[in-house]
């Protein structure tokens, strides 16, 4: 994950009842809040990746050192050549979300916030934000192409943690940390797999065919959207 801190500052009503919780006190001596019905979300536009990475770790031993120095170079190169795709990902994003939540039935809108503080723009203090209904905050964690261990080719990786939290003394409603690519697994509510046609033989080839590279993140940015507003509606 990249070293930029990600927080998501609830309001202090909902710290104070996680002390509480911490405090030992038992879950039955307290009832619980009923559920709210959600109807409307509310999208955080997502920024974009702080970077784009591409990984490759198919040899062992010690001619894994100067690997690492290969992939930071070729990290690099990715990078700056896919810029304004990296760029462009945070609106696609944030446009899939909302698209895939009205599918699935909710009043989604983006919500239009000017807040953020450039110096920690993953700092949100939710009772800060306009309006009433819950807040959808997502955001990328490692994004990029990966080469796994023992295979010279490389896949799409596209990781996001969202995060939908409700006003007021509601707290989290849904949290989950999603994987597209080289990090999913089946078809759990947190794994995205890849087509297998995205599958790159080479470094040569993610340099060479960038619009088969945005067509693998493309997919992954509308396979995310669709399995975060799939996973809220069966939250209920």
């Amino acid at each position: 994950m990249s070293s930029t801190r990600r927080k998501f500052v609830l309001s202090a009503a909902a710290a104070a009842l996680g002390a509480v919780a911490l405090t030992g006190c038992s879950r039955s001596s307290m009832p619980e809040a009923p559920r709210p019905v959600v109807k409307k979300i509310l999208v955080l536009p997502v920024l974009p990746p702080d970077r784009f990475w591409t990984y490759n770790n198919w040899v062992l031993g010690f001619a894994a050192i100067p690997s690492a120095v290969a992939n930071r170079i070729k990290s690099n190169i990715f990078d700056e050549n896919m810029v304004a795709e990296r760029k462009a990902m945070g609106p696609k994003l944030t446009t899939a979300l909302v698209e895939q939540l009205r599918r699935e039935g909710y009043d989604a809108e983006v919500l239009e916030w000017p807040g953020r503080n450039p110096a920690d723009p993953y700092s949100i203090d939710i009772d800060k934000l306009p309006g009433t209904d819950p807040v959808l905050h997502v955001y990328f964690g490692d994004t990029g192409m990966d080469s796994a261990r023992l295979s010279r080719y490389y896949q799409p990786r596209v990781n996001i943690s969202v995060d939908l939290v409700g006003r007021g003394k509601v707290g989290s409603l849904y949290g989950e940390t999603i994987y597209y690519g080289a990090d999913s697994r089946g078809e759990a509510s947190w794994s995205v797999p890849a087509p297998e046609r995205f599958r790159f033989a080479d470094f040569a080839s993610l340099v060479d065919r960038p619009a088969e590279v945005i067509a693998s993140l493309d997919a992954g940015i509308q396979g995310l959207a669709q399995r975060v507003a799939r996973n809220i509606k069966e939250q209920g």
